[in-house]
């Protein structure tokens, strides 16, 4: 999993890839680890993806965007600069 830009405002794109069709959740966390925001729950097939994160809504910080599938869990720290 790569995130580009990073640090960024307000948007990264979140490059991925799966050797399997799964079952996926992608989710953004704060520096606390309360849920911020949820950007994708559903089964996506094998392959490379990109996905985007827009966070006009949240404030300046760091974030952790956490990829979970049933055989891994990787995350990512994000900073967003505004």
């Amino acid at each position: 999993m790569f995130a580009y830009p990073n640090p960024f405002n307000p948007q990264t794109s979140i490059l991925y890839g799966l050797s399997t069709a799964a079952e996926l959740d992608i989710k953004v966390y704060d520096i606390t680890g309360s849920l911020v925001e949820t950007i994708f729950s559903g089964l996506k097939d094998s392959g490379y993806h990109e996905i985007s994160w827009d966070a006009s809504n949240a404030t300046s910080g760091i974030y952790f965007i956490q990829f979970r599938t049933i055989n891994q869990i990787l995350n990512k720290k994000v900073v967003l600069i505004k």
